[in-house]
């Protein structure tokens, strides 16, 4: 669900900083991790630095003005590549 930020252009803008952020934190935190942790099976190991990536591309593509639609087929990939690692770690 979308939040209703109003007519405020720099609560928008507080917004997307904050979402720039929280992806290459996130990324950068997973690949510290995964650096961490060398007994992490091969495949989920691939898995989680394919997200990783796609986190840092979806950031620059951000800053870079790109929208959710512009990014379609990026975003669906880190949706399939999220699911693949929520199944290898039933």
């Amino acid at each position: 669900m979308a939040r209703d930020l109003g007519p405020d252009p720099t609560a928008e803008l507080t917004v997307a900083v904050g979402a720039r952020q929280s992806l290459i934190a996130g990324s950068q935190y997973l690949l510290t991790t995964l650096a961490d942790e060398p007994a992490v099976a091969p495949d989920l190991a691939s898995a989680i630095h394919k997200l990783a990536v796609l986190f840092q591309g979806y950031a620059m593509n951000y800053l870079n003005g790109q929208t959710n639609a512009e990014m379609a087929s990026s975003l669906r990939d880190g949706d399939e590549t999220t699911s693949v690692i929520e199944k290898l770690c039933q």
